[in-house]
């Protein structure tokens, strides 16, 4: 078991000399274990946390069980991973205490993961205030131009960018800072620079090293003084309409990371353990004598009870014939609680065929890891997800004796995945309402197609959009998603007072009423929204700079059916779509202005030629006599 343990496993004395080790310790020190072997195990952990570690040996030692914090695990060459342990007393046959046990888990990955949400989360909030910035502008075209700049150095830490739109067979810069500050109104070939390939290829160009690369114009990076540089296209649906530059002095700046700048990176590599390859060979040291077997297992169980991993046995029916502390604490019961029960009691109703496709199937004879996560479900209804593997146990003569499971969890490693995955679908939602931004659309089809996005991240049985008029005090129903005859539908006008006192809208807060049954006195759009199933509300105002043009506004038939992270997602599509919708009644006031010059130069042209007409009906005067006065 212990060969084949995820984690690492050691014993020593009191005097903090190593007494054993397991392959997986070896694995994670770089240390053979001729190497280890005296050694105190405080040689291995990072200077910065051995402190820490001094009263859980302390604890062990007096006999007591105790789990460490995350501390770092040193390795040759300098490298370090972060780990978290567990200890026990390390006991003789005879039951006295001779040492301390101890398990370690490497948990590198999932701090790893940790930083790449905290990273993710700062590039989301910079999407954010960078949305509400060009807001600000009025979509004036050089100001969010210069606003793209700054953000794009910002944001992949460049000493300079600059924007150049497509003119022609050539591409102008319109804006730029930093080292290239100067260089506005600078004209490039679309065919000789790297910046004119990232547009007519419309995939995104790098130069680590513009002294090396072949399509990089050499005499003129060093003209601007720049050593690297990432071009990325500016598409307009599939039309190229120019492109973002960024530059460095240095070689070698920018990363994969800042090529996909607006991208999160998702995913984890899932562990997997194979322990049937480890089972003959600690089969053979078990049988060498009875003493000797007695030593063992002995030492083994204390491992085994302190291990971080689930460990049990199941019968050819999947009952529970063994299983470890931390086993029973997964499934929340004591280990007496679990014995003699099929271990499908303790799965989600969604999790149980795959178990016993594996157990009843190739799984009970060879083992291995079962091809998807398991939900495990305690007595108490918390949910833990965990990888599983198994391998048989069988006897002297081959015989099946029993199958053992190893049980991981990765109820952490969902959760960070989960979110991730979140973000990532919050992230899709903003560039598709950028890209109404950009596009001919009218204000009612944003707010149809934005609260299609809305409802898949936030679910609600009803979702509407007002747009507000407060000279005539009243809002119009823009878009609506869940048709009831005592609610207004797309195209309504409803007045501002039945939506909620004018004050309040004024403030333009966000707005949640967890059960509206405990609203008194009750508020007339309240008392339709229940006639229509309702039970809970949320609104979320559409704000552009400091104006308040509308609100959103969600309904679940279940009180409390929103939760902070749904507000933080409604504010952050509202504040794109408020942006959106602004852009759409710009586009629609330009071409009112535009069809009103048409007409008025149409009645002009009209009365010229009627003019012309009337002037053409004139006799010609005679011509005057020679010599006369």
């Amino acid at each position: 078991i212990t060969e084949s343990l995820q984690g690492a496993v050691f014993a020593f004395d009191f005097s903090q000399r190593m007494l054993f080790v397991n392959p997986a310790f070896e694995r994670l020190t770089g240390h053979s274990t001729g190497a280890l072997a005296g050694r105190p195990l405080i040689d291995f952990c990072h200077p910065d946390d051995r402190t820490t570690m001094a009263p859980h040996w302390q604890r062990a030692a007096e006999g007591e069980t105790t789990a460490g914090g995350a501390f770092r695990i040193l390795a040759p060459g300098g490298g370090h991973r972060w780990c978290t342990s567990s200890w026990g007393p390390l006991l003789d046959p005879t039951g006295a205490r001779v040492g301390v046990l101890g398990t370690i888990l490497d948990v590198s990955d999932l701090k790893a993961s940790e930083e790449d949400l905290r990273r993710d989360t700062r590039l989301l909030a910079a999407i954010v205030d960078t949305q509400q910035r060009i807001a600000t502008t009025r979509l004036e075209p050089q100001a969010v131009m210069e606003i793209i700049v700054e953000r794009a150095q910002a944001l992949t830490g460049a000493r300079g960018a600059g924007v150049a739109l497509v003119e022609e067979d050539v591409l102008v810069f319109h804006a730029a800072g930093g080292i290239v500050a100067g260089y506005v109104g600078l004209r490039l070939s679309l065919h000789g620079s790297l910046s004119g390939r990232a547009v007519t290829s419309r995939r995104i160009m790098r130069s680590d090293d513009t002294e090396t690369d072949p399509l990089v114009n050499r005499e003129a990076t060093r003209r601007v003084g720049v050593r690297s540089l990432l071009a990325v296209p500016l598409l307009d649906g599939a039309e190229p309409i120019g492109v973002l530059t960024v530059v460095s002095p240095d070689p070698h700046s920018f990363t994969e990371q800042d090529t996909h700048v607006l991208q999160l990176i998702a995913g984890f590599m899932a562990a997997s353990v194979s322990h049937a390859s480890a089972y003959e060979d600690k089969e053979r040291r078990l049988e060498k004598s009875s003493a000797a077997l007695r030593e063992s297992e002995d030492r083994f169980r204390n491992i085994v009870e302190t291990a971080q991993e689930g460990i049990c046995l199941l019968d050819e029916l999947g009952t529970c014939r063994y299983a470890n502390r931390r086993m029973a604490a997964l499934v929340g019961c004591t280990t007496d609680a679990v014995l003699g029960r099929p271990i499908y009691e303790f799965l989600d109703v969604a999790s149980r065929p795959a178990a016993e496709a594996h157990l009843a199937g190739p799984g009970f004879a060879t083992g291995g890891t079962m091809p998807e996560d398991l939900r495990f479900r305690s007595i108490d209804g918390t949910e833990r997800w965990a990888i599983v593997s198994t391998s048989p146990v069988r006897g002297p003569a081959g015989e099946f004796v029993a199958t053992l499971a190893m049980v991981t969890d990765v109820t952490e490693r969902r959760k960070v995945e989960d979110r991730l995955h979140r973000y990532a679908d919050r992230l899709t939602a903003l560039r598709d309402i950028e890209q109404a931004i950009l596009g001919e659309e009218s204000p009612e089809a944003i707010a149809a197609a934005s609260l299609a996005h809305l409802r898949e991240l936030v679910p609600c049985e009803r979702s509407d959009l007002v747009l507000f008029d407060f000279d005539a005090g009243e809002g119009i129903v823009a878009a609506g998603v869940g048709d009831h005859p005592s609610l207004p539908r797309p195209g309504d006008r409803v007045a501002l007072l039945d939506l909620s006192p004018l004050a309040t809208l004024g403030q333009g807060p966000v707005r949640y009423t967890p059960d509206l049954d405990a609203v008194t006195p009750s508020h007339p759009m309240f008392e339709r929204l229940r006639s229509a199933g309702l039970r809970s509300v949320l609104t979320v105002p559409l704000v552009v700079g400091d104006e308040l043009i509308g609100e959103v506004n969600l309904g679940s038939a279940r009180r409390s059916a929103f939760t902070p992270e749904h507000e933080e997602i409604s504010a952050e599509l509202a504040s794109a779509l408020a942006i959106a919708i602004r852009q759409a009644w710009l586009r629609q006031d330009l071409r009112r202005r535009a069809d009103d010059v048409a007409l008025q130069l149409s009645e002009q042209r009209r009365r010229v030629e009627e003019l012309v007409a009337a002037l053409s009906g004139f006799p010609d005067r005679p011509a005057a006599p020679r010599g006369a006065g």
